[in-house]
């Protein structure tokens, strides 16, 4: 997970660029620990994760994505912008 989060922050976090960043993992420990290093928040849970966000994105293990994909999607804004990443691997 932390080389696919460090791989999306490559050019400087976003959180350091005027976005607001949240970041959920079920592993709520590793959340902490890669929210500090990326400098962004933290939620407890996917649905206040996702609500009110422009883009979410998406990195889970393959086989947890399909009902990854379908929890954030109920949960997030009609016209906010869902985007897959797990079958992607970062070559850093």
């Amino acid at each position: 997970m932390l080389s696919s989060a460090r791989a999306l922050w490559a050019g400087g976090s976003p959180a350091t660029k005027g976005h607001k960043v949240v970041l959920y993992d079920v592993d709520k420990e590793r959340a902490k620990h890669v929210a500090g290093k990326l400098r962004c928040s933290v939620a407890g849970e996917l649905e206040p994760a996702v609500q009110g966000s422009d883009v979410v994105i998406v990195i889970v293990p393959i086989s947890e994505t399909a009902s990854v994909l379908v929890e954030a999607a109920d949960a997030c804004d009609s016209d906010a912008t869902l985007v897959e990443l797990s079958s992607v691997r970062p070559l850093c």
